[in-house]
């Protein structure tokens, strides 16, 4: 016969057990809402002076919690939030190479305009994102049942009511 070991060596491990085992959900359930949110953000690219002074696509609409992702096809340029030589300070890539890369997330709603810092005034390199509201998906109507011409409906209760 096995002998069990004193009741608290036994209970300690008990509750090490147990604190192991709510680690463990906790550890699960962080990593599952972590997974969620990055299910549901999109990331769009946006391309850097690829064919000239651009932007491209020069504007992107995207919803609250999705990235832009600004990848750069030749250097010397930028994306700076604001309006050419008036700066807004949310955000500054600063000038980077060709094959760089910035990207920022967007959690809220509006409209964020940027340029790129040499070529924003004199060139008209400027963009725009987007940030629109997720649309709220519309329920399912329950359907209901029409009675066929021609066919009365039946009163399966007997209290003179269809049913």
């Amino acid at each position: 016969m096995a002998t069990r070991p004193s009741n608290s060596k036994w209970q300690r491990k008990k509750a090490a057990s147990q604190a192991s085992a709510r680690a463990g959900a906790i550890s699960f359930f962080v990593l599952l809402a972590l997974w969620l949110n990055a299910a549901s953000a999109a990331t769009v690219t946006v391309l850097v002076g690829n064919s000239g002074f651009n932007f491209s696509p020069s504007s992107v609409t995207i919803h609250p919690g999705d990235t832009v992702r600004w990848e750069f096809s030749s250097s010397g340029h930028s994306t700076t939030s604001g309006n050419p030589g008036m700066p807004n300070g949310i955000w500054d890539s600063g000038i980077r190479g060709q094959g760089a890369t910035f990207s920022r997330t967007f959690n809220t709603v509006g409209t964020f305009r940027y340029f790129c810092t040499p070529h924003g005034q004199c060139c008209g390199m400027t963009g725009t994102v987007n940030v629109t509201a997720a649309p709220t998906p519309t329920p399912t109507p329950t359907p209901t049942s029409t009675p066929v011409p021609g066919n009365p409906p039946t009163d399966f209760n007997r209290d003179g009511k269809p049913d």
